[in-house]
């Protein structure tokens, strides 16, 4: 496999169709998983960052002026994200979509108005998203050597504060009649601020009140500061100043906020405080804990006493006080792991009462960020904890389930005289499982109901996709993996990428050879006298053998740890284990093909917030949703920083 970047790359345009052309597959790779396997063959990912960039940034400020502060920065010379200033604005969560029939006729109302669905309000969770894509994107581009390109993304970056100090006091204002923002009626906000700054919800907004907002704002704060304080970026692209007027007075009120609200232990009987969990806004759900909102909470903690400890003096007395919020914090997460069903229960006492949330994407997206500060783990389940990646492997269990694009791209293939199923497209090109939120989601991008079907979120294939490329990493990084009965499922199916793509080669064949005997049927010829079907019969049975080689040793690694992971033990792997590379490799390969899954669909990345879970095309929802392309960024870092890291490994196979 080759992914190509060409960081720095001035990109003027958008390159939309053309980039169908380098994502699908081209042929066979010994590069990352060894001989007779088949990979990516080119893949830009330069190219990829700068579209997902362009896409964020055509998210305008909605209503307030407050962009002009990025649009009149004198941009450097050549930048390749041209349009990425405007995110600075108010980051709508995605554009105004235009709805169609099934026939892709637009709607329209009883005065022949076109309708249109108006996503652009203003989530903090998505905006904080948006800026950490765009900050993790100045540090590559830095560590790349582009250093005007990064420091341009940073400044871009250092306006969140301003645009978070900025809205919570428009939330505050009061209107001509006296009320004051949060008393409005929801038509009449220009926006969504959906948690004041003492930590109180947001009223008569719809949407949840999203408590996980004081981590994300906490931690973005923080995280400006520790990206210049730990050496990612140059020291003075934060000035005191600004570090002291935007910067500090923010975290101090956000995570106050957060020790006011969940700072103190719950008295024997207490009902703990409800989470707003609203998905429309016809609509309103609580529950007594939500997972996602916990963790965040405790990294926006845990990024605040880190920036403490590098400023040092008085800032340290204040990190005790955090750290004893943050165990307060995750020991009440610590009650959502549910050892019967192996899932860490999204939310709990749903609807005031004691049925349980299950499985939700945001439960692997809150995990992926404590990578970031592994001095939070103690308090919450690490990524690697067992408990989260037995989450994982079911959550994508339920969509390989029941999402029908997924039952589409089985392809059965014989070898040897055994069927083998593969997860593959129509033209062979290596897929992965397609995953939505969580299976109860009856949101289809427009409205709400029973009976109703969520589609495919792109982000969740982006992020589980990166997060299987930092798992790649970590356990190389650490030398050793642990298997037992509940991550088993999650590394099997990293043997079975493997093996999958052992397989796609010989299927490729199989479809040639069909094509070429309708050819040789249409001309009238029989297939004894074409000497092209006589080379491709003896490269399939090449193909074959090699495939079959894989699948013994896949299937002795399946039949070695189902023989030592019997009841509660465990099975260490460790280097010098021929399993070990095969299960980074895996690791790897399933990271990686889960965003190729994604750009197969949507190559030119105009990923709304939904896609058909039966076809995968577009379906009507938020338009280029902010969320997605910030996945997609993050993403693409990752897979370069993997092959990096992994390339001795990706080199040799065992």
């Amino acid at each position: 496999m080759t992914l190509r970047s060409r960081a720095g790359t001035n990109l003027k345009r958008v390159w939309g169709p053309f980039l169908f052309w380098q994502i699908f597959l081209l042929g066979l790779s010994t590069v990352c998983l060894g001989k007779g396997t088949l990979g990516v063959g080119t893949l830009d990912l330069h190219e990829v960052r700068g579209i997902c960039a362009t896409r964020l940034l055509e998210h305008v400020t909605y209503g307030e002026k407050i962009g002009q502060l990025v649009i009149n920065m004198d941009l450097a010379s050549g930048f390749p994200y041209p349009e990425i200033r405007a995110i600075a604005g108010s980051v709508s969560a995605a554009l105004p979509q235009e709805l169609r029939d099934a026939d892709n006729n637009p709607l329209v109302d009883a005065n022949g108005n076109l309708i249109v669905f108006d996503y652009r309000k203003n989530w903090y969770r998505d905006a904080a998203k948006a800026y950490k894509a765009i900050l993790k994107l100045a540090e590559f581009e830095y560590r790349k050597g582009n250093a005007d390109h990064a420091r341009t993304l940073f400044e871009i970056v250092k306006l969140g504060p301003r645009f978070i100090d900025y809205a919570y006091k428009k939330a505050h204002q009061r209107a001509p009649d006296g009320r004051t923002m949060s008393r409005m009626p929801k038509d009449e906000i220009a926006g969504e601020p959906v948690v004041l700054l003492d930590g109180t919800p947001y009223p008569n907004v719809w949407g949840r009140a999203q408590w996980d907002t004081l981590g994300w704002n906490a931690w973005m704060n923080a995280q400006i500061a520790l990206s210049v304080l730990e050496g990612k970026l140059p020291r003075e692209w934060l000035p005191d100043e600004y570090l002291h007027q935007w910067i500090l007075p923010q975290v101090e009120i956000f995570t106050q906020a957060i020790i006011k609200n969940f700072g103190k232990p719950k008295e024997p009987g207490e009902r703990e405080e409800p989470f707003k969990l609203g998905f429309s806004w016809w609509e309103s759900r609580y529950a007594r804990s939500h997972y996602a909102n916990l963790v965040v909470m405790g990294v926006g903690l845990a990024a605040s006493w880190k920036l403490y400890g590098r400023l040092g003096g008085l800032y340290r007395d204040k990190i005790p006080e955090l750290k004893k919020t943050a165990k307060l914090i995750g020991d009440r997460s610590k009650i959502h792991w549910n050892a019967r069903e192996g899932w860490i229960e999204a939310a709990l006492g749903w609807d005031n009462q004691d049925k349980p949330f299950g499985l939700d994407f945001e439960v692997l997206g809150a995990t992926e960020l404590l990578r970031e500060f592994p001095e939070a783990t103690q308090y919450f389940y690490e990524p690697s904890d067992f408990r989260v990646l037995s989450t994982v492997y079911q959550w994508e269990n339920w969509f390989n389930d029941h999402f029908e694009i997924n039952h589409y791209n089985r392809r059965t293939v014989n070898i040897k005289g055994k069927d083998h199923v593969i997860k593959a497209d129509a033209l062979g090109n290596a897929v992965e499982i397609y995953t939505g939120r969580f299976p109860d989601d009856d949101y289809d991008g427009i409205a709400k109901a029973p009976g109703r079907r969520g589609g495919i979120w792109p982000m969740s294939s982006f992020n589980n996709g990166k997060f299987n490329l930092h798992q790649a990493m970590e356990f190389k990084q650490r030398g050793q993996i642990s298997i037992n009965k509940y991550s088993f499922g999650y590394f099997a199916r990293a043997l079975v990428r493997i093996k999958d793509d052992a397989i796609i080669p010989v299927y490729r064949l199989d479809l040639e050879l069909r094509d070429l005997s309708a050819k040789l049927q249409r001309e009238g010829r029989s297939a004894e006298e074409s000497t092209e079907r006589a080379g491709l019969e003896a490269l399939r049975a090449r193909y074959e053998n090699e495939a079959q080689e894989v699948i013994n040793k896949i299937n002795a690694h399946f039949n070695r740890i189902s023989t030592e992971k019997s009841g509660d033990s465990v099975v260490w792997v460790t280097p010098d284990d021929p399993l070990f590379n095969d299960l980074i490799r895996g690791l790897y390969r399933r990271g990686v093909v889960l965003g190729t899954s994604i750009l197969r669909l949507k190559p030119g990345l105009d990923l709304n917030e939904q896609l058909d879970p039966k076809t995968g095309r577009t379906q009507p929802s938020a338009a280029n949703l902010a969320w997605n392309h910030a996945e997609a960024i993050e993403w693409t870092i990752a897979a370069e920083e993997a092959e990096e890291a992994l390339r001795e490994v990706l080199l040799h196979s065992n």
